[in-house]
């Protein structure tokens, strides 16, 4: 089975959104309601699970009458998602749960069952039909939808559909059907093959217009109009920043996964929160979204079969000469060097997408524990593949 999100817009008329806006507001407020009833009974030495919790929400709504303006069900799935936030955090997936902020915390609510998906129209509980742009078919059981509120003020419907679908196995692994991927900020991605694909730079190319209305914004007395027009001509520049960025990460893995000589795909694991404090490369490094492209990349390939296989992030993939050579002058401003030893010229990206496809062969190659502690060279059809972690997963293009 695989779950799938189709996300369309959705466009509510006045009393609609005025209860999609208290539907957000109680799950915001059930959410930190929750997380504050975990934490008190943690200090306290007790446990407490989603199940305890769920079984005070009707005591809640008799004290706070105007939770029952929201779909019940939809407070019900908040809990669920705090229980989710905390099975991630204990699995060193993600951070501890925080406090959701009405400012800073992006507006959603969930949206279990009983509800309808017509021709060009949603029927949700407590809000109606609401008129809505399906522009491609829903193609699976619907499970779930999600309401959310961009930054700009548009509303959107994800809808999450479970397909009868199995992924195909793992193609076989081989050499000659293995590529290197080594990312970067000047090209985005360089293949082991030699293609490469140049970083758009969507962000760069909009600062200057950001910047100005950002002093626009500031500038603004606090509370009033004028400000708040200024915000949203601020957040639809941002979106427009963001929606060119994520076209380009889904065209780039899209292109990469759909190669049918591809088997096996090598890629660095990179410590992308630490590069962020370097301050002087710490923009133009967000701007090319690393981890959004691995994300994608990895649920594509599993849907193709093909398999992904991550190296160590202190291998020496550009400094390292396929004679044996190791360049430990090598600095970031140097694109290309020259090795003393058998005088080859190396373009440094190209190096590093060879270098990571001899290191993810290596990897796989290499012997393996045991559950008994031996040690034991494994088949090709039996070796381990390290996950990336637990990543969302996209509607394919029709």
């Amino acid at each position: 089975m695989r779950n799938v999100a189709f996300k369309f817009r959705i466009y509510p008329n006045k009393e609609q959104v005025q209860l999609i806006g208290k539907a957000c507001g109680c799950h915001r407020f059930i959410y930190n309601w929750g997380l504050g009833i975990k934490q008190k009974a943690y200090q306290e030495g007790k446990k407490i699970n989603v199940i305890q919790i769920t079984m005070l929400l009707p005591e809640l709504k008799e004290k706070l009458p105007w939770l029952k303006e929201a779909n019940s069900q939809s407070h019900q799935a908040t809990l669920r998602d705090l229980d989710i936030a905390f099975t991630r955090f204990f699995k060193r997936l993600a951070d501890y749960p925080k406090f959701k902020s009405k400012h800073k915390s992006k507006a959603s609510f969930h949206i279990p069952q009983h509800f309808k998906i017509e021709k060009d129209a949603l029927i949700l509980p407590k809000l109606g039909k609401i008129k809505a742009v399906l522009h491609r078919e829903v193609l699976g059981k619907p499970k779930s939808i999600t309401i959310s509120i961009s930054r700009c003020g548009n509303f959107f419907a994800s809808i999450l559909a479970e397909q009868d679908i199995k992924d195909p196995e793992l193609k076989s692994i081989n050499p000659e059907t293995t590529i290197g991927l080594d990312v970067g900020i000047k090209t985005f991605v360089v293949s082991s093959n030699g293609e490469t694909f140049d970083n758009p730079k969507c962000l760069r190319k909009a600062t200057s217009k950001v910047r100005y209305l950002s002093q626009q914004h500031s500038k603004k007395e606090k509370g009033g109009k004028n400000r708040e027009g200024a915000r949203l001509r601020l957040a639809r520049q941002h979106e427009k920043v963001s929606n060119q960025r994520k076209d380009f990460l889904h065209k780039v893995s899209n292109q990469i996964a759909d190669e049918n000589q591809i088997s096996t795909i090598c890629v660095e694991d990179l410590n992308i929160k630490g590069m962020l404090k370097n301050h002087k490369l710490a923009r133009a490094i967000s701007d090319c979204s690393w981890a959004e492209f691995f994300r994608m990349l990895e649920y594509k390939c599993k849907w193709r079969g093909i398999r992904i296989v991550q190296i160590g992030r202190f291998e020496p993939s550009s400094k390292l000469c396929p004679c044996g050579f190791k360049n430990d002058l090598l600095t970031l401003e140097d694109r290309s060097w020259k090795c003393p030893r058998c005088g080859t010229t190396h373009d440094r990206d190209l190096l590093a997408a060879n270098n990571i496809r001899r290191f993810g062969l290596a990897k796989l190659a290499s012997p393996v524990k045991s559950k008994g502690g031996r040690r034991c060279r494994l088949k090709l059809g039996e070796l381990p593949i390290r996950k990336l972690g637990v990543m969302n997963q996209e509607a394919p293009p029709l």
